[in-house]
């Protein structure tokens, strides 16, 4: 409530999932929010609640940042995120080390493009739908 300025919409209860065993949609779970306390007991009183849980709080003011919405930064990632997150990883818990990774399948940049055709229609006019690839400067070799 407070990270959505007020704006909300939960259940009062999801049920556990028969494989987890537990709630697969803890977020919209309202009960185990309030057994849990990230859900205030008063919605009224939600108003700096994320700050008094986290100890900070970002309201949203109704502007996206230009990464958000394709402007600059648009589709970098931070240099650091990507130094922290190798792949393949060295291991893989709990049962695989270093020595069993290279066993596991890989996927390589070799593959040709595909594209689907468009349908055509035998009492439509005839319109010009391209060949089914949107970016044609786009012509890096798919992954298989």
């Amino acid at each position: 409530m407070d990270a959505l300025q007020n704006y909300f919409f939960w259940t009062w209860r999801i049920g556990n999932s028969t494989v987890l065993g537990t709630s697969s949609s803890p977020m919209w779970h309202y009960q185990l929010g309030l057994k849990q306390g990230w859900v205030p007991q008063d919605p009224r009183e939600a108003v700096g609640h994320c700050a008094g849980v986290l100890g900070v709080s970002q309201p949203f003011d109704g502007t996206f940042p230009a990464y958000a919405t394709g402007g600059a930064g648009a589709g970098n990632i931070d240099p650091d995120q990507v130094a922290s997150h190798v792949f393949p990883p060295p291991t893989m818990a709990p049962g695989f080390g270093p020595a069993d990774i290279p066993l596991l399948p890989t996927y390589t940049a070799t593959g040709m493009v595909k594209t689907f055709s468009a349908p055509t229609f035998t009492s439509a006019p005839t319109v010009a739908v391209g060949d089914g690839w949107a970016n044609p400067a786009d012509n890096a070799l798919a992954y298989v």
